[in-house]
């Protein structure tokens, strides 16, 4: 495995560097909180782990010295690693030390690395051997839940059968058990948990997948961030970092002691035989040994010094494009406009992103769209001579002499790569020193501008002042970020049977009474917390909201079906299983009780992914409806693939149905979709008699609207309920 080392002869200088920066440190720490809470894994040893229910581990060692060089307090909170991860996002725990990938860097900001962790592939000896990745499509694999091994697959397009789990350990007991075939695992944790449990499993083929392990923080903490980088420093400067990893190094690289181990009982068991035979026997072959060691130690020191300078690489560097990464790219800027050199002004900090990169890779494939991303970059570095940058999913930067920014669609067109002529993309730009005097302050503008780029179908956008973003929806996103679901409450709207009259369902749908700006209608709110990626947090109040609700009402004997509205990020991003699972334990609910409901651009691109969650779901016992139909994806290929039960039509085609002839041959053509494919088929929008008249001929099964009801809250909706049985029985209509 690869390790972090300093050279003792470094460790004087690093000292008195160390001693020169504890002024300006002292100066930016100030004011910093007492008191910390870093976050890990619970049974991830030997980094870290519970025992006898206290935080140990190389990781807990390394908090505790930040800690104590800054009079910091730090405290420990150790769980499965989902929950981890979620309470890191949730801001629950202020650090948490994982591997860094481009994915968790669009999300996290990390320190620099401070051990390097590769991973291997674990299987029991009754199964065909595999030695690569790539020889696991259609195999079940395990891997921990949210783990950077789950990811990478994804990334990779390895098409596993995934078996997820919430440890380590759990990985390993499912291939004991027979449950996953194979599991792709952090090599020095799995090997320690292997030797320990004394597990039937063994490595297959050698490591792979090296990858910086660091410190964590949220992007919307940089001030924690950079306090965290340089205590790390700090660590490392005054031998610190080097004395936690001398305790831990056993444990951390245990093979390496039992090769110790084992070359003392040889050079013994050598000495003595060679005292038995003759002196001059011996002495050859100690010179021999000594020799082979020298020569071993040397070929590994030489190994070791190229690990690390590859480990900085990949570190700094993104191998498909070899350009730097953001953190290196920023630290490339601030060189250049630091340096005493004049030319540092009228530069100009440009980001592009490559328009339409999804479409591109559904059509052709990642492989196709990674070679022209790898074709951009060159072009690119052709063209401009200053820092250039990549910053993942298509999108890049660079720092330019002013005006050039201008000139790069045409210059790379016709300077750049031989297929440069097929680059479309968007640029946005800020100036230096008028739009900012730092990297930090400069990309901040760029990436401002981009989005405008983006949202008005602008080639290139040069920022200004007039386009930061509406200081109301910063205050909503703040406020919703700050204090999550204070104000968030769900309202019901009942669905007719239009055959029976029945009172079906309802569907619960969410409200915000913002402790500013008063009630928020959704469309305000929900665009700006899903862009956030905070949409799961209303996801899940919402399921429990119609779990809780739903298993009262079949406690009484009135069972009720309650519809939740969800988003494709739920999907991709959030264990709905899990958070279905636990709403069900904690209320005694059940599943035939909950309907999902999603839009058609859910299903569009069907990832493997979106596939396996709804499957799942399905299996649970939920069912699920596609909500707003015929106003996304254009393919109807999904209605027989998955299994949806329902079919929403759109309020925008019912509301004016009675007066709007397409309109109303799109609705009458739909429920005659829907009947075809046995589907049931609910109008949402009705606000008179005529449309609900029109809706009965039409031969339409349920109807969700004003002319019924509006959204209620739950005290409301329960009288509702209750006046509208008592209508229908005999004895209230006699």
């Amino acid at each position: 495995m690869i390790r972090f080392r300093i050279p003792r002869s470094h460790l004087g200088g690093l000292a008195i560097v160390s001693l020169l920066l504890s002024s300006a440190l002292a100066a930016q720490t100030a004011g910093f909180p007492d008191r910390l809470v870093f976050g890990g894994d619970r049974n991830y040893p030997p980094f870290e782990r519970l025992k006898d229910e206290e935080p140990s581990g190389f990781n807990v060692d390394l908090a505790q010295a930040l800690g104590a060089q800054s009079g910091t307090v730090i405290e420990h909170r150790l769980a499965d690693w989902p929950t981890i991860v979620r309470a890191l996002e949730a801001g629950e725990v202020d650090v948490v030390p994982m591997l860094v990938s481009p994915q968790r860097e669009e999300q996290f900001l990390f320190t620099t690395p401070f051990h390097y962790i590769e991973h291997a592939i674990y299987a029991r000896a009754d199964v065909p051997p595999v030695y690569a990745v790539e020889d696991l499509v259609g195999a079940k694999v395990a891997v921990e839940s949210r783990s950077f091994a789950q990811r990478q697959l994804e990334v990779e397009d390895i098409r596993t059968i995934p078996v997820l789990a919430v440890t380590t350990p759990d990985a390993l007991n499912s291939l004991v058990r027979g449950d996953a075939d194979y599991a792709i695992l952090a090599a020095p944790i799995a090997d320690r948990l292997i030797q320990t449990g004394r597990l039937p499993v063994s490595r297959l083929g050698p490591p792979f997948w090296p990858r910086g392990y660091a410190f964590a923080v949220r992007e919307d903490r940089p001030e924690l961030h950079a306090w965290l980088q340089q205590e790390l420093e700090l660590t490392i400067a005054t031998g610190a970092y080097q004395g936690v990893y001398n305790r831990w190094r056993t444990q951390i690289h245990p093979m390496a002691t039992n090769e110790k181990i084992a070359r003392i009982m040889l050079a013994l068991l050598l000495f003595f035989l060679g005292v038995a035979i003759i002196f001059v026997v011996w002495s050859w072959s100690l010179r021999r040994q000594v020799a082979a060691r020298t020569r071993d130690l040397k070929r590994a020191l030489e190994q070791t010094q190229d690990a690390e300078s590859q480990a900085r690489y990949l570190a700094d560097y993104d191998l498909n494009t070899e350009l730097a990464k953001p953190l290196c790219f920023a630290r490339l800027v601030d060189e250049v406009l630091c340096s005493p050199d004049q030319a540092s002004n009228g530069r100009e900090l440009a980001i592009m992103q490559l328009a339409e990169l999804d479409e591109v890779v559904g059509a052709f494939g990642r492989v196709y769209s990674q070679e022209l991303i790898r074709n951009f970059a060159q072009a690119l570095r052709q063209v401009v001579t200053g820092p250039c940058g990549y910053f993942g999913r298509g999108v890049f930067a660079t720092l330019a002499d002013s005006g050039v920014v201008e000139e790069l669609p045409e210059r790379l067109a016709t300077e750049g790569h031989d297929e440069a002529q097929y680059f479309h993309f968007v640029t946005g730009s800020a100036r230096y020193p008028e739009d900012g005097r730092s990297s930090d302050r400069l990309i901040k503008c760029a990436e401002t501008a981009l989005a405008y780029s983006l949202s008005h179908r602008s080639h290139w956008t040069c920022y200004s002042a007039s386009l930061e973003p509406d200081p109301q929806d910063l205050e909503i996103v703040s406020r919703f970020r700050d204090e999550r679901l204070q104000g968030i409450y769900s309202v019901f709207q009942p669905q007719l049977d239009l055959k029976t009259g029945a009172v079906v369902g309802v569907e619960a749908l969410v409200r915000w009474n913002h402790p500013k700006f008063g009630m928020l209608p959704p469309a305000r709110f929900i665009p700006l917390i899903e862009k956030v990626g905070m949409i799961s947090h209303i996801t899940v109040r919402m399921i429990d909201d119609a779990v809780r609700l739903s298993a009262q009402q079949r406690k009484l004997n009135q069972p009720l079906i309650i519809s939740v509205n969800i988003a494709v990020h739920d999907l991709l991003e959030t264990d709905l299983r899990k958070v279905i699972k636990d709403s069900l334990d904690r209320y005694d609910g059940r599943p035939e009780d909950l309907k999902l409901e999603l839009t058609e651009t859910s299903f569009a691109g069907d990832s493997p992914w979106v596939r396996f969650s709804l499957q799942g779901l399905t299996e649970m016992g939920v069912s699920l409806a596609i909500d707003d139909f015929g106003t996304g994806y254009s393919s109807l290929a999904y209605l027989s693939q998955f299994s949806v039960q329902e079919l929403k039509i759109d309020s925008t085609f019912v509301t004016d149905m009675t007066t709007n002839n397409k309109n109303s041959s799109i609705v009458q053509s739909t429920i005659a979709l829907a009947q075809h494919l046995g589907l049931i088929c609910v109008a949402e929008g009705a606000e008179d008699e005529a449309t609900l008249d029109l809706l009965r001929t039409y031969g339409c099964d349920r109807l969700q609207g004003f002319v019924f009801s509006r959204p209620l809250p739950e005290l409301e909706l329960l009288d509702f309920l209750k006046q509208h049985d008592a209508a229908q029985t005999p004895e209230a209509s006699s």
